[in-house]
């Protein structure tokens, strides 16, 4: 079946909130207090907190060596600090090194059953590796935290991308359930809506998005999209111009107008 989605329109929309950079100003704040952070460590080298804070300064400034160094430190003296083990996973996963990343997240999985942000990340991790193991991860997370809508949203996203777009469907509404503003959840939803040609569901469903955030330009042009394609033309135009208010420099949204014309 051919696909009934525009052009141009990626066909999921990920969760782009799974590494956090210090903006500008806060990369500055951090490189003020490293200093302090070296002396601590220099005056008393066994305060484990101490040593921790400045790892973590290293790491927000992305000196990933110096991170390492500290955190082995660290570790040598006790193997089991499943803090230091997450942190130095999540500098590997920023060093770009995944195999090492998933070693120390799985390291800290196994020493902390209940630690969410590990479990998190070793299904974010193999989900980028195309890994079905990744649900396993993102089941065992949304465990562990059953408010949280990002473990079944994750899930419904590596299901879309496989084009299990039923399993991907219930996933995201287990994360509405979990909280009904995730508005992406409707978003992709409306996303599997047009691409299998239901632009009547669709359209309930970027209507969804819209509510939460009347300010997500994609979502009226997926909108205007689904009313193009049930011949409604007018109902198109409106949701193009919303799109191109809110971003004008909205290609797409521009090429529809001049479809429409």
């Amino acid at each position: 079946v051919a696909s009934g989605l525009p052009d141009g329109v990626t066909k999921v929309r990920l969760n782009t909130s799974e590494v956090v950079t210090p903006s500008k100003g806060a990369s500055s704040l951090v490189q003020a207090v490293l200093p302090s952070s070296k002396q601590a460590v220099a005056i008393n080298p066994e305060f484990t907190e101490a040593r921790m804070e400045l790892a973590e300064l290293y790491f927000l400034v992305k000196e990933h060596k110096k991170a390492n160094d500290q955190f082995n430190i660290i570790l040598a003296k006790d193997n089991k600090n499943s803090e230091a083990l997450f942190l130095k996973g999540m500098n590997y996963k920023d060093m770009g090194d995944t195999a090492s990343a998933v070693q120390a997240f799985q390291k800290t999985y196994e020493l902390d059953a209940n630690n969410y942000d590990a479990v998190m990340q070793l299904g974010i991790l193999y989900a980028a590796a195309k890994n079905k193991s990744a649900l396993d991860y993102y089941i065992a997370a949304s465990r562990l935290n059953p408010k949280s809508a990002e473990p079944p949203y994750n899930a419904g996203v590596f299901l879309q991308q496989k084009g299990e777009y039923k399993k991907a469907v219930k996933m995201y509404q287990q994360a509405l359930k979990a909280d009904d503003g995730y508005y992406l959840a409707y978003y992709n939803a409306g996303i599997i809506n047009v691409d299998i040609k239901q632009y009547s569901d669709a359209i309930e469903n970027f209507d969804a998005v819209v509510r939460i955030n009347g300010n997500y330009a994609d979502a009226y042009y997926m909108r205007g999209y689904a009313y193009e394609k049930l011949k409604k033309p007018e109902d198109a135009k409106i949701n193009y111009e919303y799109a191109l208010e809110i971003n004008p420099g909205y290609t797409f949204a521009k090429e529809a107008l001049a479809r429409l014309r």
